[in-house]
């Protein structure tokens, strides 16, 4: 519990520190969802209309906005710090259970379980990814705790230790389906191990737990969508059946293996390698674990879409070897082997400071520039802040940033086409105060296309029809329809330093916040 606590804290205060934005999920699949459901302020995406994703890991976020709601202490800043608290004790669970589950492959070892710990707390990646509130964050504890319960079954068979990593996996599935496909590899290998008359039993564990969070998970959706959604096989059926996630981008099989993976690990390849080469050599109890780390790359390879966060499961069950790797170079008295490790963790620090404090900084430092003006409108009778982003959809947080500010918010749609009249109706009433312009777009385009297509009629129909306060975007754009915005009684207001180098053509280095004169 002291590991845990001390592994809380630093989490906590590291996602306290972090500064930027990385991928829309972290708030609009989570945090704005949960702002909606006990607030009543929040927009939700296509994938809520259709019944994609379930509503278990907004909960998560939800259960202390609403004790905080219950008890009127829901200040902005409890409510960011309280999803901020619920995130870091996930991260501390993983980093917890990948101390434990190093310690359990190499008893022999007392140092390897420090250094995994140690290297588990420096990777850049978890410092990043990991506290972010990702549903892809949620799955990685609960497979590194799986796995770690999964091992400890394995010398110890009995029923108890059995239902501790088929908890742990259900856990995964009822948060993120795609978990599914990881655990059919230490499933099948568990029941094939087991004497021919424990299979059964074991099967039916599997079974009775996995009807029991299948029915969990639909009775939560059915009171969060108000009609029965079985979201598994909608998540299934649209990712794998439809190959419906390559209309966020593609990637070629091997992207996991050949560029996702040596990312993430960084500076921590070498370790792995060297832990990796002692094992093999002897057959050495952590191979069960690289079986693992390989099974669930392939897993996320499967599908066209592809992210780094995806791999965030294959770099927690890395982490044990990683540790390994640098207790044996610790472990030797050469100070040019210390002076790599030392070398391959700064690397991490370093990338994390980076990262995490500078590259698209100014998406995430808009949003207290707004609610600061909106707080500032004090007089009585004044007019709330109206803002418009002409950004890309969800490049910034949204309502949950918004907490208590009287605001009104519009952004360019981008859902599929199919989906859009479903969008609309959810969120009608948020939007209704700026309608898009008629007349401007070509069929089956998006309101966002549209901009691309015609930026300055689209800016000018949108100032005309609203009158917005604020309207926030990319310099980029900004020189396009800058003339159009000062013709409409506009000035620039922030211009927000967001990248030293520019390496998404959606996030320019330059965020701009125009002001109604």
């Amino acid at each position: 519990m002291h590991l845990f606590l001390r592994c809380l804290v630093f989490r906590l205060v590291q996602a306290l520190l972090l500064r930027t934005y990385f991928a829309p999920d972290e708030h609009w699949q989570s945090t704005e969802v949960a702002h909606r459901l006990v607030f009543g302020d929040g927009h939700l995406t296509w994938e809520w209309a259709v019944g994609l994703r379930p509503y278990l890991h907004p909960a998560l976020f939800a259960a202390p906005y609403w004790l905080l709601a219950a008890a009127r202490l829901d200040a902005a800043w409890a409510v960011v710090l309280s999803s901020h608290l619920v995130q870091a004790a996930i991260a501390a669970l993983a980093d917890v259970s990948v101390h434990a589950l190093a310690a359990e492959l190499a008893p022999e070892d007392a140092s390897t379980p420090r250094w995994a710990l140690a290297c588990q707390l420096a990777s850049w990646f978890n410092g990043y990814a990991l506290v972010r509130t990702y549903s892809n964050s949620a799955e990685a504890a609960l497979c590194v705790l799986g796995v770690l319960n999964w091992t400890k079954a394995a010398a110890v068979p009995t029923a108890a230790a059995q239902w501790r990593w088929l908890c742990a996996a259900a856990a995964a599935f009822a948060l993120r389906p795609h978990s599914a496909l990881f655990w059919l590899v230490p499933g099948s290998w568990r029941l094939a191990r087991l004497p021919p008359w424990q299979r059964p039993r074991l099967a039916a564990m599997a079974a009775a737990l996995g009807a029991a969070t299948l029915a969990l998970g639909m009775l939560v959706d059915r009171a969060g969508y108000g009609r029965w959604v079985c979201t598994p096989w909608s998540f299934f059926r649209f990712n794998l059946l439809e190959g419906g996630s390559a209309q966020y981008g593609s990637h070629p099989w091997s992207w996991n293996v050949t560029q996702g993976f040596p990312a993430v690990l960084a500076s921590y390849v070498g370790l792995a390698a060297i832990a990796l080469r002692g094992q093999l050599k002897r057959g050495g109890r952590l191979v069960p674990l690289l079986a693992f780390v390989s099974w669930s790359v392939a897993v996320q390879s499967i599908s066209a879409h592809k992210e780094f966060r995806f791999l965030l499961p294959a770099l927690q069950l890395s982490m044990p070897l990683v540790g390994l790797g640098a207790a044996r170079l610790w472990g030797r008295p050469r100070v040019a082997l210390r002076a790599a490790l030392a070398a391959a963790l700064l690397t991490q620090v370093l990338l994390w400071a980076f990262f995490g404090l500078v590259q698209h900084r100014a998406q995430i430092g808009v949003m207290p520039l707004l609610r600061g003006a909106a707080l500032a409108r004090t007089d009585p009778g004044a007019a709330p802040l109206t803002a418009l982003f002409l950004t890309p959809c969800h490049a910034t947080p949204y309502w949950a940033r918004m907490h208590g500010a009287a605001a009104r918010m519009r952004f360019l749609d981008c859902s599929p086409a199919r989906y859009r009249g479903e969008v609309a109706a959810l969120n009608a009433a948020a939007q209704a105060w700026l309608p898009f312009p008629d007349g401007l777009c070509l069929p089956g385009q998006s309101e966002l296309e549209c901009l691309h297509r015609r930026p300055v009629d689209v800016a000018r129909g949108l100032v005309e029809a609203g009158a917005p306060s604020h309207v926030v975007l990319f310099a980029p754009l900004g020189t396009v329809v800058g003339a159009t915005l000062a013709e409409g009684g506009y000035a620039l207001w922030r211009s927000l330093p967001n990248c030293w180098v520019q390496v998404d053509e959606d996030y320019p280095c330059t965020l701009q916040v125009w002001a109604r004169t």
